[in-house]
């Protein structure tokens, strides 16, 4: 009959159980480890129903379609957000009087100078970086000079003639 019964647990193992109880108590009652002991125990106990992991599972599933459409609202409002960055850059750029074809190398600009703000680097580039516009060609005379040297004799008869053959060039007719 003596063998039917365990032996009675020594003092040593009664701390021990003690120990391991209390120890396991307080994983319990940790929220950061509470989740792991649940999913520890549902593995060991692949039948047994736990409440809190089921209600997890339906409430993630319930919360699915209206994850997927804050996401694609975040998506299209990061969209809107861009295209409006945009517009408000190329605004400024030309309002600094720079064309289309300036973006670019104002882009390019902030990237090699390290410059942070769209609108300083439009300010750099129109007052520093932006080539300077050469000089236009200049017209051709309105009229040609002819002989000289008529000026030279008499420069009031020259001048009322090339006026007169202007004017008769152009539609009306001569000066009386």
């Amino acid at each position: 009959m003596a063998e039917d019964q365990p032996a009675a647990p020594t003092e040593a193992q009664i701390v021990e159980a003690f120990q391991t109880k209390r120890m396991v108590d307080g994983l319990w009652a940790n929220e950061k480890t509470r989740d792991s002991m649940l999913n520890l125990v549902a593995e060991a106990y692949p039948n047994a129903r736990i409440p809190e992991i089921e209600a997890k599972k339906v409430v993630a599933k319930a919360a699915e379609p209206f994850r997927e459409e804050l996401k694609s609202l975040r998506e299209e409002l990061a969209s809107e957000r861009e295209v409006s960055q945009k517009a408000r850059e190329k605004d400024l750029a030309t309002a600094a009087g720079l064309t289309e074809a300036d973006l670019p190398e104002v882009e390019k600009l902030m990237t090699e100078r390290k410059i942070g703000d769209y609108e300083t680097a439009v300010t750099f580039y129109s007052k520093v970086a932006k080539p300077v516009a050469t000089p236009r060609a200049m017209p051709a005379l309105t009229f040609e000079t002819g002989d000289v040297g008529k000026f030279f004799k008499d420069p009031a008869r020259a001048a009322r003639e090339a006026a007169d053959k202007w004017l008769l060039e152009n539609g009306k007719g001569p000066r009386r």
